[in-house]
């Protein structure tokens, strides 16, 4: 990964798998599972009339799990984030971090950190699920494991 030197910032876009592997993580379990928006003028939306003024709610989770943009949608794959295959992901199919002007502004930053905390981490250690975790989804403001425990194991 990095010859045994702590990552650094300037590793980032050499960390190609490790991003894959971030992103796809991000994919099927984002943190924040649903938006809303404010329709600002009447429109038509998949067959449905939206007024304007009409408070809309979307999630990014059932977006970024719908059938018709992935392959496998509920199996977790960092090679669908391989440039010859993401390519066919849809535009708007993985938005973990919204769109357009009311995306998170340090959408850049926080994808960079998780890859190199991932990275910096994985380097050391690889973990295991213990007895008595629970990994399904808790849902509140954001999505979170239930009670996953692990176990770090030395590399």
């Amino acid at each position: 990964m990095t010859g045994g030197r702590p990552v650094a910032f300037d590793d980032v876009r050499k960390l190609a798998y490790t991003n894959n592997v971030v992103v796809e993580a991000m994919r099927l379990r984002p943190a924040v599972w649903i938006l809303t928006r404010r329709a600002v003028a009447d429109t038509d939306l998949g067959g449905y009339r939206i007024p304007a003024g009409a408070d809309i709610i979307y999630s990014p989770y059932a977006i970024q799990r719908d059938a018709r943009s992935y392959d496998r949608n509920d199996e977790f794959d960092p090679d669908r984030w391989l440039p010859e295959r993401s390519k066919d992901v849809p535009k708007f199919a993985m938005s973990p971090f919204s769109n357009g002007n009311r995306k998170c502004p340090s959408d850049h930053f926080s994808m960079a950190q998780l890859s190199l905390i991932t990275a910096a981490v994985a380097a050391r250690y690889r973990f295991e699920q213990v007895s008595g975790s629970d990994d399904s989804t808790r849902v509140g403001i954001t999505l979170r494991p239930n009670k996953l425990l692990l176990r770090p194991l030395l590399r």
